[in-house]
């Protein structure tokens, strides 16, 4: 199974293997990195928080209308430059992005113990620090590991990522908060940061599964999250790494994943 498979709808979460035959996932045209499974979900989402976030990807799309500071047409940057070593790393990030979001939501919302701390549902999220994978492989779900899950109050967010305030505090239409997962792209040969917003309504129904929990076992796989996300970045396939918590659950087990060997 290829990522593109294991993409799922930033509205809905539907997979694009379960969409109907001739059905496709279509991409954001203007930053090219939310996609969706349906014109419906694209205008839900957009509403919701979308507009908030959209930034325009010169990179990838030159609309008519997208001029640089000096009134000139923006355009790809050329091979074998920096600015193109950023964008194709950006373009790789997203497209890991695809693969792994419904993974990294889970692991994201199992490191806050929502169990014990469910007050975190308001005040806290969830930082994700990736990097470029240094070690020679040929499939793209391992393009990126993570280096550590860190839980940040809102406000200590917004001093280590200004670009978050947009973020952190909000409210959908309903009323209901909308809970921030950042994951953050790492550049070794780049001093910035950039990173991918995941957001979810903080919706007691979704929720109830994680508050719900034993405490006990909330705590424990709280801090076995960044070992687990670590190692299944590394080795799983991500619908399988995104449900590993639920299925120990269910079997009365705590998850603890072993490395592979190198």
């Amino acid at each position: 199974m290829d990522a593109r498979s294991l993409a799922s709808c930033f509205s809905c979460g539907a997979m694009a293997d379960e969409l109907p035959q001739g059905q496709h996932m279509k991409r954001c045209a203007r930053c090219r990195i939310t996609i969706y499974c349906s014109a419906e979900c694209q205008r839900e989402h957009w509403k919701l928080t979308h507009k908030n976030s959209c930034i325009p990807h010169h990179g990838l799309t030159a609309p008519v209308d997208a001029l640089d500071a000096e009134g000139r047409r923006l355009k790809e940057p050329a091979q074998d430059t920096e600015a193109r070593r950023v964008l194709d790393l950006g373009k790789r990030f997203s497209k890991w992005m695809d693969a792994w979001r419904h993974a990294l939501t889970e692991y994201a919302l199992v490191s806050l113990d929502l169990a014990n701390y469910p007050e975190r549902v308001t005040t806290h999220c969830t930082a994700i620090w990736t990097h470029p994978n240094p070690k020679p492989h040929t499939d793209k779900l391992r393009d990126f590991i993570v280096s550590r899950i860190e839980i940040y109050t809102q406000e200590r967010i917004v001093e280590i990522l200004p670009d978050m305030t947009k973020f952190v505090g909000k409210t959908g239409p309903d009323g209901l908060p909308l809970m921030p997962f950042i994951t953050v792209l790492d550049d070794p040969a780049d001093a910035s940061t950039r990173t991918r917003v995941l957001q979810c309504k903080a919706d007691p129904n979704f929720l109830a599964e994680y508050i719900g929990r034993d405490k006990g076992y909330s705590a424990t796989c709280a801090q076995l999250a960044e070992h687990n996300l670590r190692v299944a970045v590394d080795t799983l396939p991500p619908l399988y790494a995104g449900n590993l918590f639920r299925a120990f659950e269910a079997k009365g087990q705590i998850p603890m994943l072993q490395p592979k060997n190198e």
